[in-house]
Protein backbone atom coordinates (compact mmCIF):
# COMPACT_ATOMS: atom_id res chain seq x y z
CA UNK A 1 0.00 0.00 0.00
CA UNK A 2 1.16 3.38 -1.23
CA UNK A 3 1.22 6.01 1.70
CA UNK A 4 1.04 9.35 -0.10
CA UNK A 5 1.45 12.92 0.93
CA UNK A 6 -1.65 14.82 1.85
CA UNK A 7 -3.76 15.58 -1.03
CA UNK A 8 -3.38 13.57 -4.53
CA UNK A 9 -0.35 15.69 -6.37
CA UNK A 10 0.12 17.69 -3.10
CA UNK A 11 3.90 17.19 -3.42
CA UNK A 12 4.88 20.54 -2.15
CA UNK A 13 4.16 22.31 1.77
CA UNK A 14 2.42 24.76 -0.45
CA UNK A 15 0.16 22.32 -2.17
CA UNK A 16 -0.12 20.22 0.76
CA UNK A 17 -1.65 23.64 2.67
CA UNK A 18 -3.88 24.64 0.00
CA UNK A 19 -5.57 21.29 0.58
CA UNK A 20 -6.20 21.56 4.07
CA UNK A 21 -8.21 24.25 3.32
CA UNK A 22 -9.80 22.94 0.41
CA UNK A 23 -10.57 19.44 1.70
CA UNK A 24 -10.72 19.66 5.32
CA UNK A 25 -12.11 23.11 5.71
CA UNK A 26 -9.24 24.51 7.86
CA UNK A 27 -8.85 28.17 7.52
CA UNK A 28 -5.45 29.68 7.14
CA UNK A 29 -3.67 27.22 6.93
CA UNK A 30 -0.43 28.10 5.15
CA UNK A 31 3.49 27.13 4.23
CA UNK A 32 5.82 28.57 5.99
CA UNK A 33 10.20 27.15 5.63
CA UNK A 34 9.00 23.55 4.23
CA UNK A 35 6.61 23.40 7.18
CA UNK A 36 2.42 23.33 6.70
CA UNK A 37 1.28 25.74 9.63
CA UNK A 38 -2.50 26.42 11.03
CA UNK A 39 -2.24 29.63 12.72
CA UNK A 40 -4.25 30.15 16.17
CA UNK A 41 -6.11 32.98 14.58
CA UNK A 42 -10.14 34.13 14.44
CA UNK A 43 -11.91 31.33 15.78
CA UNK A 44 -9.37 28.09 15.84
CA UNK A 45 -8.12 27.25 19.34
CA UNK A 46 -5.13 24.34 19.87
CA UNK A 47 -4.87 22.76 23.43
CA UNK A 48 -1.64 21.09 23.59
CA UNK A 49 -0.82 17.76 26.44
CA UNK A 50 0.82 14.98 27.51
CA UNK A 51 0.18 11.97 24.83
CA UNK A 52 -0.83 9.58 28.26
CA UNK A 53 -3.29 12.40 29.04
CA UNK A 54 -4.82 12.89 25.60
CA UNK A 55 -5.63 8.86 25.21
CA UNK A 56 -7.94 9.19 28.28
CA UNK A 57 -8.95 13.03 26.94
CA UNK A 58 -9.65 11.63 23.31
CA UNK A 59 -12.11 8.94 25.06
CA UNK A 60 -13.74 11.30 27.10
CA UNK A 61 -14.62 13.60 24.38
CA UNK A 62 -15.57 10.76 22.20
CA UNK A 63 -18.44 9.26 24.78
CA UNK A 64 -19.00 12.99 25.21
CA UNK A 65 -19.86 12.64 21.21
CA UNK A 66 -17.37 16.62 20.60
CA UNK A 67 -14.06 15.24 19.74
CA UNK A 68 -12.55 16.35 16.75
CA UNK A 69 -9.17 16.55 15.34
CA UNK A 70 -5.84 15.37 17.03
CA UNK A 71 -2.23 15.92 15.71
CA UNK A 72 0.18 13.70 17.49
CA UNK A 73 3.79 14.44 18.09
CA UNK A 74 7.44 12.57 19.43
CA UNK A 75 9.11 16.25 19.12
CA UNK A 76 10.65 17.38 21.46
CA UNK A 77 8.40 14.99 23.88
CA UNK A 78 5.22 13.15 23.20
CA UNK A 79 2.69 15.69 23.43
CA UNK A 80 -0.83 15.81 21.38
CA UNK A 81 -2.63 18.97 20.05
CA UNK A 82 -6.07 18.78 20.29
CA UNK A 83 -8.03 21.57 17.77
CA UNK A 84 -10.93 23.19 18.88
CA UNK A 85 -13.66 26.54 18.08
CA UNK A 86 -12.53 29.56 20.78
CA UNK A 87 -15.54 30.17 23.30
CA UNK A 88 -15.19 33.75 24.31
CA UNK A 89 -12.15 32.82 26.74
CA UNK A 90 -14.06 30.80 29.02
CA UNK A 91 -10.79 28.45 29.38
CA UNK A 92 -8.46 31.35 30.42
CA UNK A 93 -9.89 31.05 34.39
CA UNK A 94 -8.45 27.20 34.65
CA UNK A 95 -5.17 27.56 33.08
CA UNK A 96 -3.68 27.33 36.38
CA UNK A 97 -5.21 23.91 37.05
CA UNK A 98 -4.35 23.04 33.68
CA UNK A 99 -0.81 23.58 34.09
CA UNK A 100 -0.58 20.83 37.06
CA UNK A 101 -1.21 18.12 34.04
CA UNK A 102 1.47 19.95 31.89
CA UNK A 103 -1.55 21.51 29.52
CA UNK A 104 -1.43 24.27 27.91
CA UNK A 105 -3.55 26.23 25.42
CA UNK A 106 -2.17 27.83 22.33
CA UNK A 107 -1.81 31.46 22.27
CA UNK A 108 -3.57 33.75 19.89
CA UNK A 109 -1.35 33.87 17.35
CA UNK A 110 0.75 31.41 16.97
CA UNK A 111 0.70 28.32 14.56
CA UNK A 112 1.04 24.81 15.35
CA UNK A 113 2.55 22.52 12.80
CA UNK A 114 0.43 20.13 10.93
CA UNK A 115 1.38 16.53 9.28
CA UNK A 116 2.03 16.06 5.80
CA UNK A 117 0.88 12.88 5.57
CA UNK A 118 -2.57 11.55 6.50
CA UNK A 119 -1.25 7.94 7.81
CA UNK A 120 1.58 7.46 9.78
CA UNK A 121 4.90 6.34 8.93
CA UNK A 122 7.23 4.40 11.07
CA UNK A 123 9.39 7.16 11.77
CA UNK A 124 6.95 10.54 11.48
CA UNK A 125 7.63 12.71 14.43
CA UNK A 126 3.84 14.65 13.55
CA UNK A 127 1.15 12.44 12.51
CA UNK A 128 -3.06 12.47 12.94
CA UNK A 129 -4.14 10.66 15.49
CA UNK A 130 -7.46 11.91 14.46
CA UNK A 131 -7.84 13.51 11.31
CA UNK A 132 -10.23 16.52 10.60
CA UNK A 133 -13.28 16.11 8.99
CA UNK A 134 -14.86 18.78 6.84
CA UNK A 135 -18.40 17.42 7.70
CA UNK A 136 -17.38 17.04 11.67
CA UNK A 137 -17.87 20.49 13.70
CA UNK A 138 -14.78 21.00 16.04
CA UNK A 139 -15.48 21.26 19.94
CA UNK A 140 -15.42 23.93 21.81
CA UNK A 141 -12.15 25.24 23.85
CA UNK A 142 -13.82 24.35 27.20
CA UNK A 143 -15.31 21.16 26.07
CA UNK A 144 -12.35 19.85 25.87
CA UNK A 145 -10.98 21.74 29.44
CA UNK A 146 -14.05 20.21 30.96
CA UNK A 147 -12.54 16.35 29.14
CA UNK A 148 -9.34 17.12 30.49
CA UNK A 149 -10.41 18.14 33.69
CA UNK A 150 -12.41 14.72 34.69
CA UNK A 151 -10.24 12.75 33.27
CA UNK A 152 -7.62 14.26 35.41
CA UNK A 153 -9.78 14.23 38.61
CA UNK A 154 -9.79 9.96 37.82
CA UNK A 155 -6.62 9.60 37.88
Amino acid sequence: MAISTVGSGATTATDRAAYYRKYFGLPHVRESSGFVLLPLIDSIGAIHMPGTLAKLVLAELDERGVSGPVVARTKPSERHTFFALSDSGRATDVISPLERFGVSIGSYGSAVILPSRLERLPDAWCWWERRPERSSKLPLVSEVVAAVLTVADKR
